[in-house]
Order: structure tokens, then sequence, then C-alpha cells
């Protein structure tokens, strides 16, 4: 009978619908989240809140997310800055879902700055589905606004469990605001500390990350830059959506370092700077704000696409001497 009565009652819970904690969705009970996942958490909810919108707001993957201080920027053009970059692996189009969210709580910036890393924009769209983080991006926006996700989450190990847990979890959440990983967001993770902490520090930064890995690379190396149909089609997605909301965007690539320098890096490069040209003559509100490629040492250079504290203080005061010296933002 007890056997009888507990299958009853799942099957009866799998027809409710249960809403499931979004920040789930990057941040797993089970183990400490990586640095990636905090960052898509961090940015995700930075997104869904409600405020006001800044005067300049950076847009784009790491190479954005590292290189773009807000309060130097700030500082240099007198307004209100805040960094939304995030990483590569979500894809343009997975920018242009937390873009849209973000204006849909704050309201329209003046100004989008987009900042990417030239080496990033060969990704595939195989390989953004393969490595499913722009999918979990999707998942996370509509779980926030409780609409019926589950039957994507099934597919997902983290949220196999019986509807009568998800139930519980469900109630738990409302009635005692339980919070139940405080020691896995609180676990070290090497030189960028706990989850908590890496939260706090970017929150502190306007959004800003320090990169503190270390590369010394120092040898000649090609890169292979251009950009497949599918990286094309989304930027040309974002710009559209900007172009209907009618806000300037300017397109700003992160320096490469010196070695990547080579006649196949220079001859990819020249391929990769064709497309773009040829994506912002259809858009309007869109233009490339520096259109010859920046090549730095090495020595400024924390990764291939990451720039050092020092090296990133130096690019935000660029960027923004340009935006206001170039009249691109209005006293």
């Amino acid at each position: 009978m007890a056997i009888v009565a507990v299958a009853v009652i799942e099957a009866a819970l799998c027809f409710v619908d249960i809403p499931f904690d979004a920040s789930r969705i990057f941040l797993p009970r089970d183990r400490p989240p990586t640095v990636v996942e905090t960052i898509m958490e961090t940015k995700l909810q930075a997104a869904n809140s409600i405020g006001n919108a800044p005067d300049v707001l950076l847009l784009g993957d790491s190479s954005g997310l590292m290189g773009l201080d807000p309060r130097v920027m700030s500082g240099r053009v007198g307004k209100d800055v805040f960094n939304l970059c995030s990483i590569s692996l979500i894809g343009a189009d997975g920018q242009r879902a937390i873009l849209e969210r973000y204006i849909r709580t704050h309201g329209r910036p003046s100004v989008i700055v987009y900042h990417y890393a030239p080496h990033d924009l060969r990704y595939t769209a195989d390989d953004l589905a393969n490595w499913k983080f722009r999918q979990s991006v999707y998942l996370w926006l509509a779980a926030s606004d409780g609409q019926a996700v589950e039957a994507e989450s099934y597919r997902r190990d983290e949220f196999r469990v019986l509807p009568s847990q998800r139930f519980r979890d469900a109630v738990q959440r409302r009635l005692f605001f339980v919070f139940d990983r405080p020691q896995n967001l609180n676990t070290p993770r090497g030189r960028f500390g706990s989850h908590h902490e890496m939260v706090e520090q970017v929150l502190n930064q306007d959004g800003f990350m320090q990169e503190v890995n270390e590369d010394e690379t120092d040898e000649p190396r090609d890169l292979n830059l251009a950009m497949p149909e599918s990286q094309e089609a989304a930027l040309d997605a974002l710009l559209d959506y900007v172009d209907r909301i009618g806000v300037p965007i300017f397109l700003v690539s992160n320096p490469l370092p010196a070695y990547a320098k080579t006649d196949a890096t220079l001859e990819s490069l020249r391929r990769q700077q064709q497309q773009l040209q040829q994506i912002m003559a259809r858009h309007e509100q869109a233009a490339i704000l520096l259109p010859e490629q920046r090549f730095l040492p090495r020595e400024s250079f924390a990764t291939l696409n990451h720039l050092r504290p020092s090296a990133a203080a130096q690019n935000s005061k660029e960027i923004a001497d340009l935006i206001k010296g170039g009249g691109l933002i209005h006293e």
C-alpha cells in the first residue's frame, strides 16, 4: 500500500508545474561552480535585476569582461558605465539574449560598446552547441520568468530528480528561503577565490573582473580568425536588435599579442575585418570604433585573449577617450 501511495503521489506531481531555481543552472548543488559558471550567473543576475540604465553599456566576451574597467572609463567620460561582458562560449546570440533582458529591466543606455576577442569569433555553431552555455542562458532566462521549461530541464542531469523532491525544494525556497549550498559557494578556487568572493569583486567593480592567470608564451603563433557563417548571422541579429531600439553600438577588437603578428595571422585578420565591415554596412546604428588592429607586447597579456590589469586600464582609457573625443555620447 505504501508503494502504491508513493507511486500515485509521484505520478500526480508530474502534472504539477513546479518552478525550479534558475540559479541551479549555473550553480550546481553537488560541487563548487567553475569560474565560467560564476561569471554567467553573475551577469545574468545583473541583467535580470531592476535598475537604471548606465550611459555607456559594455557588452561582449571575456576580453571585455577583463579588458574594460568601467571605473576607469567613467572617470574619463564623466558618465555612468557598466560592464555586462560575459564569455565567448555563448556566441553573439547568447549575448543578445542577455542584452535584451538588460534593456527590459534597465531601459536603454546612450551608447553600447561591443568588445570582442578576434580569436574567439572563429567558433562554429557546433562548437557553441556542444559547450551548451548558450542553451543554458536561454533556459536561465526562461526559468527566471517562470516559463514552462521543465521539458528542457529533464535533459540536464542536475534536474533529474523525483517530482516530489522538486516540489519540496520549491516549497522550501518560497517558505523558508533555504539556501542549501553555502559550502560549495565558499570553496576557494585557486587564484580566483570562491564564488562569493568573485561575485563581490565583480559587483564592486561595476561588472569588471581582473584576469589572474599568466601565460608566458612568446613563440610566433598563426591564428585562424575567419568567422563562420553562423557567427556572422548571430552578430547580424544582435545589430538588428540594436537598430530597433535605436542605440548606437561601436565594435572594439581586443588587442592581439605581438607574437601573433605573423603573415598567416595578418591575412586571416584581413578576412575577418572584411566580414565585419560587410556586416556593419547593413546597420545604421553600428560602427567599428578602432578600424586598425592593435598589437601589444606579450607583457600586456595574461592570456591570448585577456589583458593584464595594467593593460586593461590603458585599454579602458583609450576606448573612453575615443567615445568622448568623438562626440559619441552627449553631454
